[in-house]
């Protein structure tokens, strides 16, 4: 067997080994679209879903997952994983760290991404309220007894602004996903990076794998090259 091979057999071991094997939940619903979460997600409101990480199992045939995390004021958090369709794996695939349903006190529901914490922010008077910095900045943040959701939210520090609320509500009522002023949220965020690091740890081992055995492979193969142009070289030499 030629070194490629070596490595194809070690690429595809891997991917056996590591992918091969799902959660504990194998068993677990099935959630083919946000149509169904106000079915199978029957808390009382306020509360909110996060995605907080998505991974895949199977080699050729594969299970797409989402761990999500509920959290409200009056429950304890808990997460959950579930099965997902691969449209709607896909479709999620820039919203770790965001909020993909949420009941609000009125039992209204909503299955627009939007940053975590939305259900309280939009709330306004009932979880928080809305403080002047010295910065003259207007700025929302939670009573002091709900200020552990900021924890179980993954928004630790962070308190919206009026042009943020400003922009939530119009993203909600327009149904388009909303990362931030700044883009803060989501796959791509900072924030929803910092605070999920599961998935974005995982990717990152998967590309320093493939990177490292292409790159020896590689090295490998210019090695060979150099040896073999060193011999051809010598044996002209030779014959001079």
């Amino acid at each position: 067997m030629n070194k490629i091979g070596v490595y194809f057999f070690i690429i595809i071991l891997y991917l056996g080994l590591t992918r091969g094997v799902g959660p504990n939940t194998m068993h677990s619903i099935f959630i083919p679209s946000e149509a169904v979460f106000g079915n199978y997600f029957n808390e009382s409101p306020p509360f909110t879903l996060v995605l907080v990480d998505a991974f895949s199992s199977g080699l050729f045939i594969k299970s797409y997952y989402h761990k999500y995390r509920l959290v409200g004021p009056f429950r304890p958090m808990d997460e959950v994983v579930v099965r997902v369709s691969s449209a709607f794996y896909q479709k999620n695939i820039l919203n770790i760290g965001m909020s993909l349903f949420r009941r609000y006190d009125n039992n209204e529901e909503n299955t627009v991404p939007l940053p975590p914490g939305t259900v309280f922010f939009l709330n306004k008077a009932y979880y928080g309220g809305w403080r002047w910095e010295d910065s003259g900045e207007k700025v929302w943040r939670f009573s002091r007894v709900y200020r552990f959701l900021n924890k179980q939210l993954g928004i630790q520090s962070f308190s919206p602004t009026y042009d943020f609320y400003k922009q939530l509500e119009h993203h909600q009522v327009s149904g388009k996903p909303y990362y931030g002023l700044r883009s803060e949220f989501g796959s791509n965020g900072r924030i929803s990076q910092n605070n999920f690091p599961s998935f974005f740890t995982r990717k990152r081992d998967e590309s320093s794998f493939f990177k490292s055995v292409l790159n020896k492979d590689f090295k490998l193969a210019v090695i060979k090259k150099r040896k073999l142009e060193k011999k051809q070289w010598k044996s002209f030499l030779l014959h001079e």
